[in-house]
């Protein structure tokens, strides 16, 4: 199986991922070790897309220049037309991972040893369930792994409630809402 690592950058119009949109696609495609294709896209922001001023200060463009840009789903089917030259869309097993580039700066020459199956696993733990995780810690404002308790948790199924013994949402402030609603 090759190697395969998508180094990317992004431009937006702003911090918000939900109101925000995308104005620049910026990739290196690198298979077994060797560089094999550079891209540069530059994408017109969809018409509800909010911009800031503050991130067109950073990013040097006018609005009107952004609206000049490629159509977003033109800019689309070109980066999958060419993504697909280096992935087979149809085989499971071949694809880029997005934890490569930190895996391989964290472990150097040895990266090269560490099967690509590992890595699938370390991008789903750390995209997956770290993001998460992440999520659930700010959602509770505890910011340590430690601090987070059983009682900060919820089942999202009655199978989990089972296995777990940690209640529902519903279950969860139940003397709250029945205080509520009296």
């Amino acid at each position: 199986m090759s190697h395969k690592i998508l180094y990317f950058d992004t431009e937006t119009t702003g911090l918000n991922p939900i109101t925000c949109g995308l104005i620049q696609f910026s990739c290196i495609i690198e298979v077994d070790g060797k560089p094999l294709s550079k891209g540069n896209m530059h994408i017109a922001p969809f018409h509800t897309d909010l911009v800031e001023p503050s991130a067109l200060a950073i990013n040097g463009h006018s609005v009107e220049t952004i609206k000049s840009f490629e159509p977003p789903l033109a800019a689309h089917r070109r980066l999958v037309k060419s993504l697909s030259t280096y992935v087979d869309q149809f085989d499971p097993t071949d694809k880029f991972f997005i934890a490569a580039p930190e895996l391989k700066k964290k472990y150097g020459e040895r990266f090269k040893e560490i099967p690509w199956e590992s890595v699938a696993v370390y991008t789903y733990l750390t995209d997956r369930v770290g993001v998460g995780l992440k999520q659930l810690l700010a959602g509770n404002r505890k910011w340590k792994l430690e601090l987070v308790s059983r009682n900060d948790l919820m089942s999202l199924s009655e199978r989990a409630t089972k296995v777990t013994g940690i209640p529902m949402p519903d279950e969860f402030e139940k003397d709250a809402i029945e205080k509520i609603l009296g």
